[in-house]
């Protein structure tokens, strides 16, 4: 196999950067010689990996940014849209480290932001996408009526521009003619989906390019906690895991959200291991039955909780199902929805609480209902994680990388 240095792009939240570090550990035991280039911040992750790292971009918390970005904005879909756009300006202000990344590959792997797929066709070298939301990819192979056909010409017409404007910018940049289509960027090779066929069944109308694989994770991966934490897990009943992500990071709301789910708690007589809400919890003062956790490893935390509340993030509605623990789901923007009821249809969740109707009277009768059909529950979603197990996302993904590499070494020597 000539083909060995693999680079793999990225930018995000941790939840983002994780998925993409898995792979690259996995590409590493087969033979290749991969390197995740993201965020400067996350180099400690790809150093405990054992991965190479090479920083792109500005040294942020994006976290932090689109938290106060959201804060800012009147209403939570503005808020995403500004959140984009930050995000486009983070991809085309790197673009140069990109190309200087690409030149030195053997191949790309373009993140499910695209980011490294342009400057990949620019330097001609071959690239692979990776898809988080299967709704949209195109399904060519669908029949549609004249009405359908007009009906999604016009919505394209109305949405495409916006989204493939920025990404355009920078393929003039390179020389490049313009798309019309974010499909027209992605992988003519290999488009993975790194999601269960539990929650995502392989759509008929898709091209063959695109490959639902299972999701991508470590079952055992390494970590040592802190004795107190240890401690508090094992003593006395499993606590809640709340694990709302980036959406613990609104200052303005915090507060008052943190102390709704304590109350609930108390409430409902659950213990509770936090993670987020960093700011407040600097001056807060928690009961003896809520405990404060760090940055750890969901695949680590959720095994060891009761049931876990989160915001619908696709890595972390993942770790959740995998782990085969009940989820509360908050959803608050975008596609946590989309998660949020798909897990609910699976019966590895309660109804999900939009984060508008959050308040502790729905959260209490939300937990209490779960108590009631806990055993039922758990007997479903332990059912749909050993389903996902028995996928191995990674190897899957794995195997198909090979198989384009061999594709590309062929054309080569042809």
């Amino acid at each position: 196999m000539s083909i060995q240095k693999v680079v793999i792009f990225t930018l995000g939240t941790r939840g983002d950067i994780q998925p993409y570090l898995y792979l690259a550990r996995a590409l590493k035991s087969a033979g290749f010689v991969p390197t995740i280039a993201t965020h400067p911040c996350w180099k400690s992750l790809a150093d405990h990996a054992g991965v190479g790292f090479s920083p792109i971009g500005p040294d942020i918390d994006i976290s932090c940014e689109a938290a106060a970005i959201r804060e800012k904005s009147a209403h939570w879909l503005i808020g995403a849209m500004k959140t984009m756009k930050f995000v486009f300006k983070i991809i085309e202000g790197a673009t140069d480290e990109i190309y200087r990344l690409c030149k030195s590959a053997d191949l790309v792997i373009a993140s499910h932001s695209h980011i490294g797929a342009i400057e990949a066709q620019a330097c001609h070298k071959p690239m692979i996408s990776v898809t988080l939301q299967p709704e949209m990819i195109p399904q060519p192979l669908k029949p549609r009526t004249e009405a359908q056909r007009l009906s999604e010409k016009l919505i394209g017409a109305a949405v495409n521009p916006m989204m493939i404007g920025p990404y355009n910018k920078i393929r003039k940049k390179y020389g490049l003619g313009p798309v019309k289509a974010i499909d027209e960027i992605m992988s003519p090779y290999l488009n993975l989906i790194p999601v269960s066929t539990c929650v995502v069944p392989k759509n008929p109308y898709w091209e063959k390019t695109n490959q639902v694989v299972g999701y991508w994770y470590e079952e055992n991966e390494a970590f040592e906690p802190a004795p107190e934490l240890l401690q508090f897990l094992e003593s006395g009943s499993k606590p809640v895991i709340v694990a709302l992500g980036a959406m613990a990071f609104e200052s303005r709301e915090e507060k008052s959200k943190l102390d709704l789910l304590i109350h609930a708690f108390q409430q409902t007589g659950m213990k509770a291991v936090i993670q987020g809400f960093d700011e407040t919890l600097k001056s807060y003062k928690l009961p003896e039955s809520v405990m404060r956790a760090g940055s750890i490893p969901h695949s680590w935390l959720f095994r060891r909780g009761y049931c876990v509340i989160h915001h619908g993030g696709f890595g972390t509605s993942a770790s959740a199902m995998l782990a085969g623990k009940p989820s509360i789901v908050i959803p608050h923007v975008l596609d946590q929805f989309l998660w949020a009821n798909r897990i609910y249809e699976l019966h590895a969740g309660m109804k999900p609480i939009k984060a508008n109707d959050l308040n502790e009277k729905l959260l209490i009768e939300t937990i209490e209902l779960l108590k009631a059909n806990y055993d039922q529950m758990m007997d479903e979603i332990q059912r749909l994680s050993r389903k996902m197990k028995e996928e191995n996302g990674l190897k899957a993904a794995v195997t198909l990388i090979q198989q384009v590499c061999h594709q590309l070494d062929s054309e080569s020597a042809g």
